[in-house]
């Protein structure tokens, strides 16, 4: 019966797990690759719009172009109010320009489909520009671990350094200088498992050396 209800439930959660996934992938892509992605779809629309219904709307694909240029680029310094209000800038328009221009066309299926894929361009651009769907600072993290080792350790001398890009902390042998001293080497993720292994394993000092690869 309980075998039964697991599966029933495991299914249930099935298209849960799916648009998750879906979702989680979309956003957790860079701002260069939905960027182009959005441009893309933009500029096709733009093009039926003004080839095959000939309405003029240069503007609109224009403004989108360098809304996204200054999104994913370090041509200004990059700050997040300064992207918020580019994004509440370019909705704007863009919807004020759809009200205002498209709103009585006989022909606007596509004019509704542009504004909306420019906004929702604009939009994903932005969260995956930021890391807002998965936020990973790496100076943020390397500040936050260093505090908990300063925290923790106290008095135990430690070293931060990359070797052969991954990221190791090394803690000289701690006890008697007679004994002989072990290796220990421990593998885990970044920031969470060293915070642990700081504050629950001090004792090991005492026992030999300890290299933490993360």
């Amino acid at each position: 019966m309980k075998r039964a209800l697991y599966a029933i439930v495991a299914l249930l959660l099935l298209p849960v797990i799916a648009v998750w996934s879906g979702v989680s992938w979309i956003l957790g892509q860079s701002g260069r690759f939905a960027a182009l992605v959005a441009l893309v779809i933009v500029l096709t629309l733009a093009g039926l719009c003004i080839f095959r219904d000939s309405i003029a709307i240069y503007d609109l694909p224009a403004a989108f172009a360098v809304v996204l240029l200054l999104l994913t680029t370090s041509f200004v310094p990059k700050s997040f109010l300064f992207h918020v209000t580019l994004v509440v800038a370019f909705l704007s328009y863009a919807i004020a320009r759809h009200q205002y221009s498209f709103a009585s066309s006989s022909t606007a299926t596509l004019e509704v489909a542009l504004t909306a894929c420019s906004c929702a361009g604009v939009v994903w651009t932005f969260v995956c520009a930021n890391s807002l769907w998965i936020p990973a600072n790496a100076d943020a993290l390397h500040h936050t671990e260093t505090a908990v080792y300063k925290s923790t350790l106290k008095s135990a001398p430690f070293h931060m350094t990359i070797v052969a890009g991954l990221g190791t902390v090394h803690v000289p042998y701690a006890g008697p200088s007679k004994a002989p001293p072990s290796n220990v080497v421990l593998i885990h993720g970044f920031a969470g498992g060293n915070a642990l292994w700081a504050a629950v394993r001090l004792s090991q000092l005492r026992h030999g050396y300890i290299l933490i690869l993360r």
